[in-house]
């Protein structure tokens, strides 16, 4: 019995001691944060599909949040490793517009407007990949609740367009936060540890 009470003692001294040195590990390391991807899509010219919702709806927004940052996402946080297509151009193809609220899976009613549009590349792996993906194509311009419901919009009684316009697969990638985080075409930024200042 006391030999059983100093082997405890032995390894709660040790925990103790390893606890003290990650610590200071800890302490003496910058803080670090890894870019990871948030999600992944075709991000177009903010300029550009403003002039499209503007065209469309007059100069404010039917709802309070807009988009910071238009694209179309094909992918959050993606199991698929699609790196090698970043900075590949898209063809983005806007075939209508709608504005709308959406049923929530809790039951909450949201408002969201958006671009129902279809993607092309003339880079086949692309349109492979563009293919694969299982989604609602659409750019998101306003929302009330969160940009995630626009998906969910019911786009069969959508107002009709044919507006062209190009984008650039890539990656949103993870800041310290949410306004330190950033679109990137370049691969190399996944993954990366960066000090953070």
């Amino acid at each position: 019995m006391k030999r059983k009470r100093i082997a405890c003692l032995v390894v709660v001294f040790l925990v103790m001691i390893l606890g003290q040195a990650c610590l200071a590990t800890q302490e003496e390391q910058p803080d670090q944060i890894v870019q990871s991807v948030i999600y992944e899509g075709v991000f177009l010219d903010n300029s550009d599909v403003e002039s499209v919702f503007e065209e469309i709806r007059g100069e404010l927004p039917p709802y309070e949040h807009v988009t910071r940052d238009f694209h179309v996402t094909t992918a959050f946080r993606p199991e698929t490793d699609a790196r090698t297509l970043y900075g590949t151009e898209v063809e983005v193809r806007i075939v209508g517009y709608k504005a709308g609220e959406v049923t929530t899976e809790d039951g909450a009613v949201v408002s969201c407007e958006g671009l129902r549009v279809e993607l092309f590349s003339e880079n086949e792996e692309m349109m492979d990949y563009l293919k694969n993906v299982e989604a609602v194509y659409h750019i998101t311009g306003s929302y009330s609740d969160q940009a995630k419901y626009t998906e969910s919009l019911d786009f069969s009684d959508m107002k009709p367009m044919n507006v062209v316009l190009k984008g650039r697969f890539g990656a949103f990638l993870a800041g310290v936060d949410f306004d330190s985080a950033f679109i990137s075409f370049d691969a190399d930024q996944v993954d990366k540890v960066i000090e953070v200042p």
